[in-house]
């Protein structure tokens, strides 16, 4: 997964990735946790992939 990091002027300011180490069963959630060395006032996700 990659999220958009974004500034209070709606301005992208970054990317950060993350998956999963393994599978996830139907209907279960995904928690995940990415570090960025900036602060940001909102983040999305832009790319997902499943394998």
């Amino acid at each position: 997964m990659v999220f958009a990091l974004y500034d209070s002027q709606g301005r992208e300011i970054g990317r950060v990735k993350e998956q999963s180490i393994g599978p996830i069963a139907p209907g279960e959630i995904w928690q995940i946790r990415s570090t960025t060395p900036q602060p940001f006032e909102r983040f999305s996700a832009i790319e997902i992939k499943a394998e």
